[in-house]
């Protein structure tokens, strides 16, 4: 997604890169634009997310999502990218938990299943983040570009919307920080 404004409520604000139309709906309502590459986006850990209603890639098959986060603080979770549909199904999320360990998880009819984790040692530190899933349903974490161990994640589905920086889950907090680069294949 190009980041290039803020604002509150615009639809297509944040323009897919690729030819896709994966276009952003902005629920932004920090105006922070710093980014690893160009400008991104700050999100407030509140109610802060990036909504892309019509995005078409299938979650429930292979699939890479990458994305440069800098958290505000540690001890705090939060949110990159998720694709869920209620509190018993998501696709997937990708997220930093309250250890400040970042995973990818996943959930299908009450079942969730964690990769293995990745560890941020430092606030206010651009890391670039990937998340895969293999052919052979093999899921493994890169934080800087070192991977963690593989764990076996089935039982995915595609179920839901996509969103940068929130899950819409009352009981999972939203992104307290800056998020760039989102990327998706």
């Amino acid at each position: 997604l190009n980041e290039e404004t803020a604002g509150t409520g615009t639809a297509n604000l944040y323009q897919d890169a690729t030819t896709n139309s994966n276009d952003g709906d902005d629920e932004v309502s920090d105006t922070g634009t710093e980014g690893q590459i160009g400008l991104g986006q700050e999100l407030d850990g509140t109610d802060d997310y990036i909504a892309l209603p019509d995005a078409t890639h299938d979650f429930s098959g292979v699939f890479t999502v990458s994305c440069w986060a800098k958290f505000s603080a540690l001890g705090v979770s939060g949110n990159l990218v998720a694709k869920n549909q209620d509190i018993n199904n998501f696709g997937f999320v990708l997220r930093k938990n309250a250890a400040d360990m970042v995973s990818i998880l996943i959930k299908n009819n009450g079942t969730q299943i964690n990769s293995k984790s990745v560890s941020i040692s430092s606030a206010d530190q651009w890391y670039h983040l990937t998340a895969t899933i293999d052919g052979s349903d093999s899921a493994i974490v890169y934080l800087d570009g070192v991977a963690t161990a593989a764990a076996f994640m089935t039982e995915r589905n595609d179920k839901g919307s996509l969103r940068i920086g929130e899950l819409p889950d009352p009981f999972w907090n939203s992104i307290n920080g800056n998020i760039d680069d989102v990327r998706i294949s």
